[in-house]
């Protein structure tokens, strides 16, 4: 027998281990994302703004897509936040056209989530 003890195997894992099992995964562009099949309907209960039932089918149809896609943008993010992180977080993910003017337009102020974002958007539209 010799006087030295033997390592356990596993009983304290690799700082590369330890590392890999705290980093947050790398997001995919929207591109490479597959689309989910959504089909409008009435806002959840508990939330204000208009219905897909006062709109047309083209307007519910990019609504849809509009919260589908803010969904997937703004994930990461603890809400309520401030105008300017949910720009940043638009300009991290690489998000331009429409979208991207929509989110600079929004107003000042804190968002309480995703559906208040798309209800700004959707209020601002029709307004201009």
């Amino acid at each position: 027998m010799s006087g030295g003890r033997s390592a356990v195997s596993g009983s304290v894992p690799a700082p590369d281990a330890v590392a890999a099992a705290h980093r947050r995964p790398t997001p995919r562009p929207l591109a490479a994302r597959p689309l989910a099949v959504v089909g409008p309907g009435p806002a959840p209960p508990g939330r204000t703004g208009t219905t897909t039932d006062d709109m047309s089918d083209a307007e519910a149809a990019l609504d849809a897509h509009l919260g589908w896609t803010l969904h997937r943008v703004l994930d990461g993010l603890r809400f309520p936040v401030p105008r300017w992180r949910v720009v940043a977080q638009a300009d991290a993910w690489g998000v331009g056209g429409n979208l991207r003017g929509w989110l600079t337009d929004l107003p000042e102020g804190s968002y309480a989530g995703v559906h208040t974002v798309v209800a700004e958007i959707r209020r601002s539209r029709r307004t201009s």
